[in-house]
């Protein structure tokens, strides 16, 4: 626990909104993916170098602990804590430079490694690492664990790759090993410590069996201890000390940025999902290939049970359903310069395996599309096993490396060993490697299930140190789970230098505790996590983290796994009869967790499980609800056009004021709103926002091309308060336009005012509500195309994808960007006009799979379109930029920056369109207003 005196000091140094002290948040916020529950005492947010040097002194001052946390998707507990939690906040530590034309990159510790290889995406180069959360694992993670991956051979891993790096080390020293002056200065102030780097050097260099046994141990994949290897591969004390920081785990030091060598790309690809009947005849067939060199990059090893967790993905091929217990599938990867030598590699390969059985006839694919399904399929088989086991279950993996030749028997082993302890856990590995995992779901609440787990542990530790040889660790890092059995694996000799290496480095013992070294015998089954069924919608989540990157409240809130660990801990706290404790932790959770939750959904599009937290936090939303509020959703649902014109004209009447009175007013009004009635006032005039418009009449004739049109009720109370260019008619008559230029009749359903697709009322958990008037709208839109003859066309996606959902389903729905390329395009001639434009896809057009088609349609209208990156949702919400605006301020942060060039913005929901104007500087309008400019002349 820090003291009481380092809490006031860094209280007294660091902003308010960055040190957080409550259980909760501490716990929340510094959750990682392991079955560790988190131990921190405190978090802080550091957003610069100087503001962790001070962190770094207080720490060394007051003997406090130091946990550094990157993305937290590690699973073998390196991000527990045990006092302070320490995170990397804002653009200071993303930084990403494409160094000597791709061949070398650097990047800052929180830069992400999708981030990475998309900037060296041009180059057609990547790095070394490919581990299966690549796309949201930070580079300082990934360098801090020396992760590798699916394809990542020994000579591509970071420790092998790297060509320098800055370090912050315990002692509040800065090393920039690429820096001459850097390393001289150190080199004399840090003498004692190379002197005792260079010693251990000698001790292991003249001893002929440790250096056979550093050797032969880093052969193959391992990650279990230090990098040992840093001593017998370098020998100038510098090189050691950077290696040495590989794999190190935030132990020795924090690790700022670093520079690797990246490899090539090749650009041709295809891969395979071999079927066999036996674990035997895979093991044969991965043999066979292994001797022929380098004709494929990757073979990933998958047992029956491992492929029966992933049946119910919808990227797994149809014939894995129908195989029997025994057999076995490896999915094979070969690549190429050019198709002619590819589709050699390819002919080789089946030639090579033609007298091993196979299930089917090997196929291989090439298209991106495809062959990344089936990647995606091995990539989400730790998240799959969670759906194999219960709500009270958390799905645990470890990971081995043996010699490659002695793959197959291992694979046995562990199969009897899983037998032996009554686990039904899935094998599976990176064949080519030697590098296995088993995964199973357990229930840790189950003291006789930890025991169970214990001894397949203990055992599985005996047989990989005493008959294989091999390494404990093979790529996910030592933390707390193998820790116990460092000295075990490596011996007294090495394992002393271990600590000798730790306390040169770490003489105080403050970064991060507990971790590679741990001489409790049982630390690695103490404090675990205790899984807890909630709703079937969260059950399956096992907190692996792969949806924080587009969750708009992660930096503001809670991202999803966070919510339901919270809610899981409620739970059990409840049935532990600690009320006091449980109403503390819900009253926290419903300001970070539910009523700032978006409910966008994206989340459960990146979950490999599809875990719908949105749902849920709407299900939470509607328990929550009193009947008073429930009336009067009532009220305004049976008076729906008087409510929403008073919305318009409150819009109306506050943008005239603000107009009169200046920027100034809106202060004193948000702050009173505040005060008063919990709402924010926006600023109107940065929005562009006003009220709306009345409905406008169509002005063609009768046609036999009809179309009835339902603008959402956002549409018809929020008008676009611009001078000139887009907006300054109401969208709905430039969309009647639109249409009557494209010869349709444009037809509005009866008693339009009064309709709604029930979108907002779901939100905000009242779903009675909600679905009362999607049936008022579906009546009234078969009505309007006489039972579904006409396609309707809705100007808001985020309305639509629920129409669709809860609509008649004779009704042909459509959301703008649907409508113009199936009936527009072929009618209409558009210009590209000469601009430049920016393009938000909603989280609705997103889920809807539309995200390309609205750059396509923008693209025909304008000669410039800019997608900007890593904006997922916009945070507005429907409501949530006026009751937190912090989460659209979050959300968009880097927007500005990235449509800088851009005269305006296209999206397609008019309440997105208010937040993405606020916060880029540019009036964001609806794709139609383009597409109408765009087509003026026909």
């Amino acid at each position: 626990m820090p003291s009481q005196k380092f809490i006031d000091s860094v209280v007294e140094y660091f902003p308010k909104d960055q040190v957080y002290l409550d259980e909760v948040l501490v716990h929340a916020l510094s959750l990682d993916a392991s079955p560790f529950e988190p131990r921190a005492k405190m978090l802080v947010d550091v957003c610069s170098e100087g503001e962790l040097q001070t962190l770094l002194s207080l720490a060394r001052e007051h003997g406090a602990g130091l946990t550094f946390r990157g993305a937290c998707t590690a699973i073998n507990g390196q991000t527990v804590g045990e006092d302070v939690m320490v995170r990397f906040s804002g653009p200071a530590w993303t930084g990403i430079k494409v160094l000597d034309n791709g061949n070398f990159i650097w990047a800052q510790s929180m830069a992400s490694g999708g981030s990475v290889n998309k900037a060296l995406g041009p180059y057609g180069r990547i790095i070394g690492p490919d581990p299966g959360s690549i796309s949201i694992a930070t580079l300082g993670g990934m360098a801090a664990n020396n992760s590798t991956g699916m394809c990542c051979t020994i000579e591509q891993n970071i420790f092998h790759t790297v060509k320098s790096m800055r370090v912050l080390f315990a002692d509040g020293t800065l090393l920039d090993t690429a820096d001459e002056n850097s390393c001289a200065a150190f080199r004399k102030s840090h003498a004692e410590l190379l002197d005792g780097l260079t010693d251990i050097r000698k001790r292991i260099m003249v001893n002929k069996e440790l250096v056979e046994k550093i050797k032969r141990k880093y052969s193959i994949r391992n990650t279990s201890g230090y990098s040992m290897n840093a001593f017998t591969e370098f020998e100038d004390p510098l090189d050691i000390l950077e290696h040495l920081m590989i794999g190190s785990e935030g132990t020795l030091g924090c690790i700022l940025d670093v520079s690797l060598k990246t490899v090539v790309l090749e650009p041709c690809r295809a891969t395979s999902l071999m079927l066999f009947p036996t674990l035997e005849d895979a093991i044969k067939a991965i043999s066979v290939l292994s001797q022929e060199g380098a004709l494929a990059r990757a073979a990933e090893l998958m047992d029956r049970i491992t492929l029966k967790a992933v049946e119910s993905f919808s990227t797994t091929p149809d014939i894995v359903r129908t195989l029997d217990d025994k057999a076995c599938g490896v999915l094979l990867e070969t690549q190429a310069k050019d198709e002619k030598i590819l589709q050699e590699r390819i002919d080789t390969i089946l030639e090579c395996l033609k007298d091993i059985p196979g299930l089917t006839d090997h196929k291989f694919v090439k298209d991106p599309e495809e062959y990344d399904r089936l990647w995606d399929m091995r990539r989400n088989t730790y998240p799959a096993f969670t759906g194999v086991g219960g709500p009270y279950d958390f799905t645990v993996t470890e990971d081995w490396c043996v010699p490659p030749e002695m793959l197959g028997e291992a694979a046995e082993v562990l199969q009897t060993l899983l037998e032996k302890y009554g686990f039904r856990g899935g094998i599976m590995g990176h064949a080519f490697h030697g590098n296995m995992h088993f995964i199973l779901p357990v229930p840790l609440g189950d003291q006789a299930a930890v025991n169970n787990l214990k001894g397949l542990t203990d055992d599985i530790v005996d047989v990989m140190i005493n008959h294989f040889e091999g390494s404990l660790k093979a790529e996910h890092g030592t933390g707390r789970s193998i820790a116990p059995y460092v000295a075990r694996e490596w011996g007294p000799e090495i394992y002393s230098m271990m600590k000798e290496l730790k306390a040169l480095l770490d003489p105080q013992g403050i970064l991060n505790p507990g971790v590679i070294l741990n001489d409790d015998p049982d630390g690695h089954f103490k404090g675990l996590k205790q899984p807890w069924g909630l709703h079937e919608s969260v059950d399956r989540c096992n907190g692996c983290g792969f949806c924080d990157s587009v969750c708009p409240t992660k930096e503001v809130g809670f991202a999803p796994r966070q919510r339901i660990y919270v809610k899981r801990t409620i739970a059990r706290l409840h049935e532990q009869g600690d009320s006091e404790r449980a109403d503390h932790w819900e009253q926290v959770f419903r300001q970070y967790g539910l009523d700032i939750c978006a409910t966008d959904g994206l989340c459960q599009l990146r979950c490999p499980l599809a875990v719908d937290t949105a749902s849920y936090m709407r299900y939470l939303r509607h328990e929550n609800l009193s009947d008073f509020t429930k009336d009067t959703a009532r009220r305004i649902g049976n008076n729906f056009s008087k409510a929403a014109s008073m919305a318009s004209m409150a819009l109306s009447t506050g943008r005239a004021v603000e107009g009169l009175m200046g920027h100034g007013i809106i202060s004193v009004m948000d702050s009173l709103s505040q005060k008063t009635v919990g709402q924010h006032v926006p600023d109107l005039v940065d929005m562009k926002l006003r009220g709306g418009s009345s409905t406008p009449p169509s002005k063609a004739k009768t046609s036999e091309q009809k179309v009835v049109y339902f603008p959402s009720c956002a549409v018809r109370t929020m008008g676009y308060d611009v001078d000139d260019g887009p907006g300054q008619k109401p969208l709905m008559d430039a969309a009647v336009e639109l249409l009557n230029r494209a010869g349709y009749e444009v037809i509005f359903p009866e008693d339009m005012k009064n309709l709604c697709c029930g979108k907002a009322f779901e939100t905000k958990g009242l779903s009675e509500e909600a679905d009362r008037k999607s049936d008022e709208l579906s009546k009234a839109l078969l009505k309007a195309t006489e039972n579904g003859r006409w396609p309707v066309l809705c100007d808001t996606s985020p309305c639509l994808a629920r129409m669709k959902k809860h609509l008649d389903k004779h009704l042909d729905l459509y959301e703008p960007i649907e409508f113009v390329q199936k009936f527009l395009v072929s009618k209409l001639n558009f210009i590209q006009l000469s601009k430049t434009v920016a393009v938000h896809p909603t989280c609705s057009t997103q889920a809807m799979g539309l995200t390309g088609n609205l750059v396509e349609v923008a693209s025909m209208c304008a000669d410039n379109v800019v997608l900007p990156e890593d904006i997922n949702c916009c945070g507005f919400a429907g409501d949530k930029g006026f009751t937190h605006p912090e989460v659209n301020a979050s959300a968009l942060s880097t927007l500005s920056t990235q449509v800088a060039s851009c005269k305006e913005g296209y999206s397609t929901s008019r309440t997105c369109e208010s937040g993405l104007t606020l916060h880029s500087g540019k009036p964001y309008f609806n794709i139609l207003y383009l597409l109408e400019e765009s087509s003026r002349n026909n």
